[in-house]
């Protein structure tokens, strides 16, 4: 939810809620926007937790935050660090798009047009690329990146798939979709 609450229910118990635990301040503009994914056994969730409202929960926990599918346990937290002292969407490494995980990778774009990549299992970040730049096109359109928000990264074979571009709510535009392969080693 936007309260920064997680829930685990059960669909065979009439939605019996089998545990739940806090990962963000919450709030208007906080808490999880758009999804969470799991590996099977760890569930990973996004938080953004941008200021904006009254109602929050203690300090803002901006990144992702992982817990055992089965008991709600805390496995780990990546808490990113603001990146300046403004307001400006440039400064919240929040992680507002949906996640995408594997068994041992965790991907999430953030408000900050950066796209981060987790270890599944410590919360350790492995990989970044910040998106905020003009790009050249195979079609020739001018293109530049954004905030990475709304739709999460797509993961096909060897591919990674990132819409970089969301002029929504003073966030960052942008009309670039970006598409990485696995380098061969």
């Amino acid at each position: 939810q936007k309260s920064g609450m997680v829930f685990a229910m059960d669909p065979d118990q009439q939605g019996k809620t089998l545990w739940s635990a806090r990962a963000g301040m919450g709030g208007y503009n906080g808490g999880i926007h758009w999804g969470m994914a799991s590996n099977g056994e760890t569930l990973f969730v996004g938080i953004a937790d941008t200021p904006g409202h009254h109602m929050t929960v203690g300090p803002p926990r901006h990144g992702v935050h992982a817990f055992d599918v089965a008991t709600g346990e805390a496995i780990w937290s990546t808490i990113e660090d603001k990146l300046c002292d403004t307001s400006d969407t440039r400064c919240f490494p929040s992680a507002s798009a949906p996640v995408t995980a594997t068994e041992d990778l965790v991907f999430a774009g953030g408000l900050d047009a950066v796209m981060r990549v987790y270890s599944a299992e410590s919360g350790e970040r492995v990989w970044s690329y910040d998106t905020l730049r003009d790009f050249e096109t195979v079609n020739g359109v001018p293109a530049f990146g954004g905030s990475i928000d709304s739709a999460g990264p797509v993961l096909i074979d060897d591919k990674l798939l990132i819409n970089s571009g969301y002029d929504k709510f003073r966030l960052l535009p942008g009309n670039t979709l970006l598409v990485f392969e696995l380098a061969e080693e």
